[in-house]
């Protein structure tokens, strides 16, 4: 009867609820998917969640992170503190403050890796992010990383950073940057966190690398 049919249709609708949520949190905790998928998901995470305020730390004496810039007049304010280059881990579309803004009307240097929100950098933009990051501190400009809230994709490639140029291991560098700023916890769920994994992959493959050119007698510091 009706009532019958009625039944089968929302258990086929919660059966077809719970399907997606499994999805989506696979994808969540794996980035096992097609960019235009995390980037979806993240849309709809964001849709959801409050816009992040302000702020931004201190890591060390060159490198800052910190949350999205909305207006020119707080990139200024980055300045004022020695700032002259940004890493924007963000995707276009999150984007309030253009690169040709920062790059133009801020006198700034500017580098975009787009990654979706929650997820991590590729091992690629990883690398990239930390050559960035490198070859402007040692040049004395103060480099300001920033994804939406700082602290969770910036927090990846500070992370990263700390172990290519300082030599701290993954835990250590994490310890640095949430001792700076109140990032996500990246070690959660037993570490099976996407950008945690990313991290370990990252101190791994660097690790390996630097054997193997100590191994031919080369040095190991540059990441070309």
């Amino acid at each position: 009867g009706m009532a019958d049919r009625t039944a089968v249709a929302v258990a086929c609708a919660l059966g077809a609820t719970g399907a997606l949520a499994v999805v989506i949190v696979a994808i969540y905790l794996t980035g096992w998917a097609p960019r235009w998928l995390l980037s979806l998901e993240a849309r709809l995470f964001r849709s959801v969640k409050r816009r992040k305020q302000w702020s931004w730390d201190r890591v060390d004496e060159r490198v800052f992170i910190g949350s999205l810039p909305r207006w020119p007049e707080q990139l200024a304010e980055l300045r004022a503190h020695g700032v002259g280059a940004v890493l924007s881990l963000n995707e276009t579309w999150e984007l309030a403050v253009s690169a040709a803004c920062v790059r133009d009307d801020c006198g700034m240097a500017m580098r975009q890796l787009p990654t979706a929100d929650f997820f991590a950098p590729s091992q690629r933009d990883l690398v990239e992010a930390v050559a960035f990051i490198d070859r402007h501190a040692r040049a004395g400009t103060g480099v300001y990383v920033h994804c939406n809230g700082g602290r969770g994709r910036s927090a990846v490639a500070v992370i990263c950073y700390l172990i290519y140029a300082r030599g701290e291991t993954a835990d250590s560098a994490f310890a640095l940057v949430r001792a700076a700023r109140r990032i996500a916890n990246l070690r959660a769920l037993c570490g099976l966190r996407t950008q945690w994994r990313a991290v370990r992959t990252f101190e791994r493959e660097l690790r390996a690398a630097r054997a193997e050119l100590a191994r031919r007698g080369v040095d190991g510091h540059g990441l070309d």
